[in-house]
């Protein structure tokens, strides 16, 4: 089940870029609109919407992921029956229910599990790469995580270990370089696994239009791809930069602000707000004054969102709900 987007005390719908109702909260979970779909959960069932609220797809599985390349993982079954297969957006089976869990498709690939080990398929559900990992997950720029002997590597989409299975943690790779943790601290490698920027950050997130947020001390700050330190470690918190802009939290928990930040790190939209998310689709969201609200890049509110919670825009809606 996808639970961040559930609660049983919520009713669930969508919002249009113009902040109008467009699917009026009555489902007990949704998920993000992808590729012009979206879940939702009916009397503990899954199906799909469309952007009119029609259900295309009946809520008659027990867990679905996200549509991608015209396919969604679906799993029928509660107990260890359960099994994971493929259907497309007209909601004919396209791959058997045969694994124990699945991801989705990226690049004409999915990860799966059977017999507690990890390979990749295609979308006839023949296998590219044969089960063998503790844990695997998409491609991205080309390259998969996967744990193999209780440690992190990544490898290409012919099976071939690329970056040795050597690290506690890792996150997918962006704009070439990977962060990577060994003994608590991070650090980040090309795509030979060669090491570029050196072990010393406490915790680093992959690149975003360049830069990386990355924390020492207790602080947030970016660099460049070659390790240089382009803005400080100042903040409480950091995010991803988006259309140019980062979201920034100056304070503790509950008392302190979140605002926007330049690639200079100059605050372009001063700390003001209770909530502040990433930047998509052009708008941000942020709550003020215990109100929800979407921005521009300039710090205009558009519209304000009536809602008790919101989420980020993907696809052009956007997530509501209440209780």
């Amino acid at each position: 089940m996808n639970s961040e987007f559930a609660g049983k005390n919520g009713r669930y719908g969508f919002i249009n870029r113009n902040g109008i109702t467009v699917i009026p909260p009555q489902f007990e979970a949704v998920g993000d609109f992808t590729e012009g779909l979206a879940m939702v959960m009916i009397k503990e069932k899954y199906g799909f919407v469309d952007k009119a609220g029609n259900l295309v797809i009946p809520a008659i599985y027990d867990e679905v992921g996200f549509f991608s390349e015209g396919l969604v993982n679906v799993r029928i079954g509660t107990d260890h029956k359960a099994k994971w297969g493929f259907i497309d957006k007209n909601g004919v089976k396209v791959i058997n229910h045969q694994f124990d869990k699945a991801g989705r498709f990226e690049n004409g690939i999915a990860p799966v599990e059977i017999g507690q080990r990890w390979g990749y398929i295609d979308k006839s559900g023949q296998y590219v790469i044969n089960p063998q990992f503790e844990l695997a997950e998409k491609f991205v720029d080309g390259l998969a995580k996967v744990k193999l002997n209780k440690y992190w590597g990544y490898i290409n989409s012919e099976g071939q270990v690329i970056v040795k299975p050597n690290y506690d943690k890792c996150w997918n790779f962006s704009g070439g370089l990977a962060p990577v943790q060994i003994d608590k601290k991070w650090g980040f490698v090309d795509m030979s696994g060669k090491v570029v920027i050196n072990f010393k950050y406490d915790w680093a997130w992959g690149f975003a239009e360049g830069l990386a947020s990355v924390q020492l001390d207790g602080k947030h700050g970016y660099i460049n791809s070659k390790g240089e330190t382009v803005i400080y470690p100042q903040f409480d918190d950091a995010g991803d930069f988006s259309g140019g802009l980062a979201q920034v939290y100056i304070g503790k928990w509950r008392t302190g602000k979140c605002g926007y930040i330049d690639k200079q790190g100059k605050l372009v939209i001063n700390p003001q707000y209770y909530l502040a998310s990433q930047f998509a689709e052009g708008l941000a969201l942020v709550r003020l004054d215990y109100k929800w609200m979407f921005i521009n890049s300039e710090g205009v509110v558009q519209f304000e969102v009536n809602n008790d919670v919101v989420w980020n825009f993907s696809d052009g809606m956007a997530k509501i709900m209440n209780y």
